[in-house]
């Protein structure tokens, strides 16, 4: 855990975001809008990183996030989603949720386990396999272009 908080610490993984874009900007110069998946405690680091108001993202994916903190729901300020496991406490999710003002997308994968988007993925399972696509493709679409919010 003193990984978590000293090398991975939020604000040490926040401060490293500008000079990453600027790297990629500098090499693919049409690149001017982004988003960002975070997996696991990567999940936390977007619940901290899109609630400054200069964040430079436009949408966020929190795939089994880590420590899921209702409150810092709170400052969120670009569409979200987010896709917890079965393991994420079911109850800090939901507050999770309650607690977002923005657009959002929340729905737990119950059967899957923490990790299922990444190494913990089975891939043999076809159900399982399944899920992991279902959730890739989820994450990957704007909360704006859900079913429900379309005509």
């Amino acid at each position: 855990m003193e990984y978590l908080s000293t090398t991975a610490a939020p604000a040490t993984a926040i401060a490293r975001i500008p000079g990453i874009i600027a790297s990629i900007e500098a090499f693919s110069p049409t690149i001017k809008t982004w988003g960002v998946v975070g997996f696991c405690w990567g999940g936390k680091i977007i619940s901290v990183a899109t609630s400054t108001t200069d964040t430079p993202f436009k949408a966020a994916a929190e795939c089994h996030p880590a420590f899921v903190d209702p409150k810092e729901a709170l400052g969120i300020k670009i569409p979200l989603c987010m896709l917890p496991s079965g393991d994420e406490p079911v109850e800090d999710v939901k507050k999770f949720q309650e607690n977002l003002s923005v657009d959002n997308h929340v729905e737990t994968f119950a059967d899957m386990i923490h990790g299922w988007m990444t190494a913990k993925g089975d891939f043999e399972d076809e159900r399982k396999r399944g899920e992991y696509e279902r959730g890739y493709k989820r994450s990957m679409m704007p909360v704006s272009l859900e079913p429900e919010h379309s005509e």
